[in-house]
């Protein structure tokens, strides 16, 4: 039977085991106290799971600050590109605990298609490098949207790269620069909650603040070059040069008034005057070689062919004087077709330095201009000159950056002699970006 309990308690039957196996029931009832204390127990277990779950959440945003700072510390340092990629990747799947993760970029020179600039995970070495289309990955997809995607299946951009038993859902989202897309971070594992959604695409928007910052950095730094060689310009244009064609034309005067007394004093004062305009044709060279490209050296942007060819003429004019002859200029291909913006860039720097060079060192009486547009982007300075020293041609330092210009893009650059006297200088870069 029951039993109860006068102050509202509980009774609890409970059977037990009676003499010869016979069952016999006895009643125990729970007291207030005991209903208290069960009461006290359940909240402290609530409160001891709620804390467990607020220490792990904390935990892993302390998780994702760190990262956050140890790539912050990367970018300040001067790291390049592809570390601070690979280190975006690796502690991307370290947080959500992903089974692989790569971050895709558009390839220079080829629309279309995507470049797995770094890649985490074991299996990740097949994936590093691989190219995939934007119109067939799941990073193009993100590129084109602008935001998080999710996917149940396993995308072109990590397949190369998936072990046996690795998750079959995927997960991207954008990097952005200035709010647009300029690459994606994707992710494979097992499955993703809400929670491991949003802490990617949390890191993700903390880690694109980070490279914004270093875009803006270096764009602000190659802004104040710039200025600083227009100052430099200026200076030597306004001030040094005046000084010098004054001081030539006093020695000119000065030759003029000791021609009938002192010839061979006339003739070392012409000298010394013919040495001052050598001097300033020099400097207007330098002056010519430190004004800044025309087009911007992004590929975010493009220049047609017309335009190019504007430019470059634009160029030739101006070293006309420097070199004291019109170069001839030869143009080659489909006004329309559009070039990157990075490769037009490089290719006025060669036009530019290399008929600066002419004028400094060839003693030329011409010259000939070359830009070519079709299976690759070709730029030639050809010149009648006294020809050059291999062994200071491979150690000046303005053909050591047009060499390393053309090594950026994965190009190919060559001075060389001609036979009946003179150079050519050649800047090559095949469309795809491979050595020509």
């Amino acid at each position: 039977m029951r039993g109860h309990h006068p102050a509202g308690g509980r009774a609890c039957v409970v059977r037990v085991p009676g003499p010869s196996g016979v069952e016999r029931s006895e009643t125990t009832e729970f007291t207030g106290s005991d209903e208290e204390l069960a009461l006290a127990l359940a909240a402290t277990a609530g409160a001891a799971v709620r804390n467990a779950l607020l220490y792990g959440a904390t935990r892993l945003r302390e998780r994702s600050l760190d990262a956050v700072r140890e790539i912050s510390g990367e970018i300040l340092s001067g790291s390049s590109d592809d570390r601070v990629f690979e280190l975006i990747a690796e502690r991307a799947r370290e947080l959500i605990d992903a089974d692989l993760a790569v971050i895709c970029v558009p390839r220079t020179l080829a629309a279309g298609l995507l470049e797995v600039r770094a890649a985490a995970g074991i299996t990740a070495t097949p994936a590093k490098g691989s190219i995939v289309s934007v119109d067939e990955s799941l990073a193009g997809e993100v590129m084109r949207r602008g935001r998080l995607v999710a996917a149940k299946w396993v995308p072109t951009e990590l397949a190369s790269a998936m072990a046996d038993g690795s998750g079959n859902t995927a997960l991207g989202v954008p990097l952005l620069i200035r709010g647009e897309p300029f690459g994606a971070l994707t992710l494979a594992a097992r499955q993703f909650g809400d929670g491991q959604r949003r802490l990617t695409e949390t890191f993700a928007n903390h880690a694109s603040v980070m490279l914004e910052y270093t875009r803006t950095k270096e764009e602000l730094e190659r802004l104040l070059l710039i200025e600083e060689r227009e100052r430099i310009g200026r200076d030597l244009h306004d001030s040094v040069i005046q000084r010098l064609f004054a001081t030539g034309l006093e020695l000119q005067a000065l030759a003029s008034r000791y021609e009938r007394q002192d010839q061979a004093l006339a003739d070392r004062l012409l000298a010394a005057a013919d040495g001052l305009d050598e001097t300033i044709t020099q400097i207007r060279a330098t002056i010519f070689a430190l004004q800044p490209p025309e087009v911007e050296e992004s590929g975010s942007n493009e220049v047609s062919v017309a335009r190019l060819h504007e430019l470059v003429i634009a160029i030739v004019a101006e070293s006309t004087r420097a070199l004291g002859f019109e170069p001839e200029v030869v143009l080659a291909g489909d006004p329309g077709r559009m070039v990157p913006g990075d490769i037009a860039a490089h290719m006025l720097v060669v036009v530019r330095e290399g008929l600066s060079n002419v004028a400094r060192h060839a003693q030329a009486s011409s010259a000939r201009v070359e830009i070519e547009v079709a299976d690759a982007y070709i730029a030639r300075v050809r010149d009648n000159g006294v020809g050059f020293d291999p062994e200071p041609a491979a150690g000046g330092y303005g053909l050591q950056n047009m060499r390393e210009r053309a090594r950026s893009v994965g190009g190919a650059f060559d001075v060389t002699a001609h036979p009946g006297g003179g150079a050519a200088l050649e800047w090559r870069v095949r469309m795809g970006g491979a050595s020509a």
